[in-house]
């Protein structure tokens, strides 16, 4: 799991809290959106501070993602690449990286059933009614 803690909702005093209380409250928020019911054993690969506020994407970020884009779709009904994470411009919150998660899942569920779709003979050229 990526993480970011802080912003106007943020109810602790980052500056005063430790790296376990950090981790602590990332893992009790993770628990309802997607770990499993009481996750233990959860290891921290690293805690960062930005003193400065939230890293920033750089200049040209969102118009790579847009080229990225543009080629990813017809990439993956034919070969397998998945864009996804808090860099691939679905957001920085733990939120917005499960929504994002689970997006790419369905993108790869959807590709899967196209493949299957064209493999099969009898279905080619019924691809578009097919995935309705």
């Amino acid at each position: 799991i990526l993480a970011y803690i802080g912003g106007e909702q943020c109810n602790l005093n980052l500056d005063k809290c430790t790296d376990d209380i950090l981790v602590k409250n990332v893992i009790d928020d993770a628990q309802g959106i997607i770990l499993k019911s009481k996750t233990e054993n959860v290891k921290v690969l690293s805690v960062h501070r930005w003193k400065n506020g939230t890293p920033q994407y750089g200049i040209g970020h969102s118009k790579c993602l847009e080229d990225i884009r543009e080629k990813e779709l017809p990439r993956t009904k034919q070969g397998g690449i998945f864009l996804g994470g808090a860099g691939a411009g679905g957001g920085i919150s733990l939120g917005d990286c499960a929504e994002n998660g689970y997006a790419v899942a369905r993108s790869v569920l959807q590709t899967i059933r196209y493949r299957n779709i064209v493999t099969t003979s009898q279905n080619k050229g019924r691809e578009e009614e097919l995935l309705k």
